[in-house]
């Protein structure tokens, strides 16, 4: 309802924490249609503060990402899911990867899942195209931030 009365006035900035927290997958995808609307119009901006990760992929242009009261990241969306990758190493070739070159890590019985920038990948790494919420835990988990 308070969403409704705020759109309804055409207000330039939203300013809007955890929209879509507690919705039915419908209704979610009804808000985040209606939030991707609204800031279609370059004369209006949404900021959100969110946990629902899926949720700020679909709606936003930047991100930033708060961690103990810090800024850890902040950038372009589009960028940063350029930016990083992640990347399956078998176990036998990890003495192989450069260590400054992970930013987060998940050991595995016989690989290892790295989150690296795309241009420190090498070459007998399987790689993957990353999410915000993959990018999140494994630089939060990895301690990678940067």
């Amino acid at each position: 309802m308070q969403l409704a009365i705020a759109l309804s006035h055409r207000s330039k900035l939203l300013i809007l924490d955890e929209p879509t927290s507690g919705l039915d997958p419908v209704s979610r995808d009804e808000i985040i249609t209606l939030l991707s609307r609204y800031s279609a119009d370059e004369d209006h901006t949404i900021l959100i503060s969110s946990h629902i990760t899926s949720d700020l992929e679909k709606l936003c242009d930047y991100v930033t990402f708060l961690e103990d009261g810090k800024i850890r990241l902040s950038s372009e969306k589009d960028d940063l899911l350029e930016r990083y990758r992640l990347v399956q190493i078998p176990s036998t070739r990890i003495v192989d990867v450069e260590p400054n070159a992970i930013k987060g890590r998940r050991d595995g019985q016989f690989q290892s899942e790295f989150l690296m920038r795309t241009e420190d990948i090498p070459s007998f790494g399987v790689v993957q195209r990353v999410t915000l919420e993959q990018i999140i835990i494994m630089l939060s988990v990895g301690g990678g931030w940067s």
